[in-house]
């Protein structure tokens, strides 16, 4: 079963579709007809019938871009006509971007808004994990924008055992639309005018 990566689709739910290339039985890979002149009509003399199959695969959690999944003899068929075991397919993972979240080893770093108030005064911030899980996160007074957080063990599983950690950064949201009086009460706040 030769096998060209441009033909090899991940699919949902861990499908892969391969298009690989086999013996034509007809003419046994010579190409032409059996005591006829000719191609086969099968393969139309090229010795090779081309087929499409679905294979499912068992993808790990953790899996990462460049992570291999060997499918025994799934490969590219024995050289010779008088038989033998096929080789083993490697499928190797590219995996998407995420829209939240920016995988850094077995890491995840997020960014989330806080409003001004929270950052000057303190509060709380919920926030989603990559499981979905909803977690509070302590933003104490005077946080500044790009200040990170780390939640242990809420990042990518590890391929063997434990999990990364998630890294949550902040940005402070800077009020708009503010009237005259949010103003002044600013100003008298922060300037001391």
């Amino acid at each position: 079963m030769s096998m060209n990566s441009k033909n090899c689709k991940l699919k949902a739910k861990n499908r892969i579709f391969i298009f690989y290339s086999r013996t034509c039985k007809a003419c046994r890979g010579s190409g032409t007809r059996s005591g006829k002149s000719g191609a086969c009509p099968y393969c139309n003399g090229t010795g090779q019938i081309r087929k499409r199959t679905k294979i499912l695969l068992k993808i790990k959690k953790g899996a990462y871009t460049g992570y291999e999944i060997k499918i025994p003899k799934a490969g590219r068929p024995p050289e010779s006509r008088i038989g033998g075991e096929p080789g083993d397919l490697y499928v190797v993972l590219n995996v998407l971007p995420h829209p939240i979240f920016e995988r850094r080893g077995d890491d995840l770093y997020m960014r989330t808004p806080v409003s001004f108030a929270q950052a000057a005064l303190g509060g709380e911030v919920m926030v989603t994990t990559i499981d979905g899980k909803h977690v509070k996160v302590k933003i104490p007074a005077e946080t500044q924008t790009d200040t990170q957080f780390r939640l242990r063990g809420l990042g990518m599983p590890r391929l063997n055992d434990g999990q990364g950690d998630m890294y949550v950064e902040v940005v402070v949201q800077t009020p708009k639309n503010l009237t005259e009086r949010q103003k002044e009460l600013l100003r008298e706040a922060l300037v001391g005018t």
